[in-house]
């Protein structure tokens, strides 16, 4: 069996300032993977969507301070919503096919 290598066809890292209060960053291009990395040192919570997606610190994704996830998204996304708890982070995030 031949080796496979993953790819990601993403564009460059866009950044969201994250704060304890909803906010809402748009995806710099449409994609079906969003990978986001949380640089800061405060947890944050997201969700995608359109232009009014909100996020929850109950109900959406945690991000845990210094990690990284990534996650389909549907072609009509083109937002990360975003809050944080317990003060402000910083949310690196690319969009784009593959994985």
């Amino acid at each position: 069996m031949a080796k496979q290598d993953l790819m990601f066809l993403g564009t460059p890292a866009a950044t969201a300032s994250v704060t304890t209060s909803p906010g809402a960053t748009q995806f710099p291009q449409q994609g079906e993977v969003i990978i986001i990395t949380n640089t800061g040192s405060n947890p944050a919570f997201c969700n995608v969507g359109t232009s009014s997606v909100t996020a929850s610190a109950t109900l959406n994704i945690c991000i845990p301070a210094g990690t990284q996830t990534s996650f389909k998204v549907a072609y009509q996304n083109t937002y990360l919503g975003h809050i944080s708890t317990g003060g402000s982070t910083t949310l690196n995030f690319a969009v784009g096919n593959g994985i």
